[in-house]
């Protein structure tokens, strides 16, 4: 026996229960508490040495992965995740660490994701955008 949710959107977060009667009436139930993971926006703030990006998630995840230009963050000690992963730090900036950078949220669900464009003379967030994918 098993439940197969497809298409799962944050609307369908909740509790679910699952109630089986069998030919012998004897009777099974479950529940499960569906969370759906979500990032709604990235907030960033630099200076003239470093850039701090940080990803605001909700629901339950199991990985948050960072991206830039969408490739994984360079294996570089400059670059440094903390709280569980959801904030980014880039120390020592340099104009080749402007670009595209994304937050990714997943579970076996379901995948999400912010992106924030990074440009300018100090490398400023500029704008962002959210996607689900």
């Amino acid at each position: 026996m098993s439940l197969i949710l497809d298409h799962i959107t944050k609307k369908d977060e909740g509790n679910y229960e699952e109630i089986t009667i069998f030919k012998n009436q004897t009777v099974r139930s479950f529940n499960i508490t569906l969370s759906v993971p979500s990032v709604s926006k990235i907030n960033g703030f630099s200076s003239s040495d470093f850039l701090t990006l940080n990803c605001e998630t909700s629901g339950e995840f199991k990985q948050l992965q960072w991206f830039r230009n969408g490739l994984p963050l360079p294996d570089d000690q400059r670059f440094s995740l903390s709280d569980n992963n959801k904030t980014m730090v880039v120390s020592n900036l340099t104009r080749s660490d402007c670009g595209n950078y994304t937050c990714q949220v997943s579970n076996t669900h379901r995948t999400s994701a912010a992106h924030v464009i990074v440009s300018g003379d100090a490398c400023e967030p500029v704008s962002w955008f959210c996607e689900e994918v």
